[in-house]
């Protein structure tokens, strides 16, 4: 009788093992699951910040671009203007004409300053 007592308390003993460590190991699958799970929103929050700021640097490229293209057309109407100005001053009427300027603006010189007074 004893004997079998022991051999009860042996297979108990056994199998309390054997539950501790069937336990542990599925205590170590909800560790390294949940690790996972906790990286995997790690990566999905990294991921969308990235996306943001791809949207981000699109919307300034966009916006960098429309400036570009706004000093260019600037660029070139300033060109144009410049180069009808030395047109003008080129011209021979604008030559022939000059006299007649400086004594159009003696006169205005000369009623501007009665108008101030």
């Amino acid at each position: 009788m004893e004997s079998a007592s022991k051999d009860r308390e042996q297979i108990t003993k056994n199998d309390l093992d054997k539950i501790f460590a069937e336990q542990k190991r599925y205590y170590n699958l909800i560790k390294l699951e949940l690790e996972i799970f906790n990286l995997e929103n790690q990566y999905n929050n990294k991921s969308s910040e990235n996306r943001e700021m791809l949207e981000k640097i699109e919307r300034y490229e966009k916006e960098i671009n429309l400036y570009k293209s706004s000093l260019h057309s600037v660029s070139e109407e300033q060109q144009y203007y410049l180069k009808e100005y030395n047109k003008i001053l080129n011209s021979t009427s604008w030559k022939v004409m000059a006299p007649m300027r400086m004594v159009g603006s003696v006169f205005k010189g000369i009623t501007g300053r009665r108008n101030k007074r």
